[in-house]
């Protein structure tokens, strides 16, 4: 995915993602049964101390995943996020990627970058921080694409977020399980970075894989170091604790320092 506007059709019914296995469930519905089930017990939390509890989360997945299929956000559209490491980041993402496409921007990304992903991908709205807004917030205004803007209480508050601008598309239907739900960056070793998306599907099964594989059957603790920017971060980091009914932390921003402390 380089080079020329891609278009929304490239973005459904991805190829080659695997298949949609016989019991399994989206990440929207595995987010509402962990709520029901265990609803005051904490699902992300931070640093510093602010948590989200499974009721939490699951209001904020809801609220916030409807106010991105009204503005056009859903099956064959990106949704840009530009959010930082905190909990809240992890809760717009787990909104974002269960209706839409979504691009997560990390700290370090040049603002170039940035406008040539506006460019390329097709963007129906960008997720932006209320308390420190980036480049990817002030492109996108001068882009005309709605912005909402998520502030530090997200998924405590009964709201949390602002939209900003006027919509240009209609409301949209959320993805299906092959269409894409996750853009990442190739590392760019050999030439620049390349954009790939990845299905709900593929992500779920990778998720499961792992989760698998290092024995997490059961609500466990979980600690995420990874910039949320890094695939890896949600499906060998958070995703599979999370899935499983357990909680995370999610560190600022990788410190190799303080991770150890």
């Amino acid at each position: 995915m380089t080079g020329a506007m891609v278009a929304p059709c490239a973005l459904v019914a991805l190829p080659g993602h695997g298949d949609w296995q016989p019991g399994m469930v989206g990440l929207r519905k595995r987010i509402a049964v962990q709520t029901a089930t265990r609803p005051d017990a904490t699902a992300l939390e931070g640093i510093e101390g602010a948590q989200i509890t499974w009721a939490c989360l699951g209001r904020a997945t809801q609220n916030l995943s409807e106010a991105l299929l009204e503005l056009g956000a859903g099956r064959g559209r990106v949704v840009l996020a530009e959010l930082g490491n905190g909990p809240e980041a992890v809760a717009a993402f787990c909104s974002a990627a269960s209706v839409a496409a979504v691009l997560p921007i990390g700290a370090e990304e040049p603002e170039q970058r940035i406008a040539a992903f506006l460019d390329t991908v097709p963007a129906a709205a960008a997720l932006v921080s209320a308390t420190r807004p980036g480049p990817l917030a002030r492109l996108a205004e001068r882009s005309g694409l709605p912005r909402i803007r998520i502030g530090a209480a997200f998924g405590t508050a009964n709201r949390g977020f602002e939209v900003v601008g006027t919509p240009a598309l209609p409301s949209a239907n959320p993805t299906a399980p092959d269409d894409a739900a996750f853009i990442g960056q190739t590392s760019g070793t050999s030439s620049l970075p390349k954009l790939v998306a990845w299905s709900q599907v593929s992500m779920l099964l990778s998720v499961e894989c792992f989760a698998r594989w290092i024995g997490i059957d059961a609500p466990i603790r979980g600690f995420c170091a990874m910039p949320l920017s890094h695939a890896h971060a949600h499906v060998r980091s958070i995703l599979p604790v999370l899935l499983n009914g357990g909680s995370v932390t999610c560190a600022p921003g990788l410190g190799p320092l303080r991770t150890v402390d």
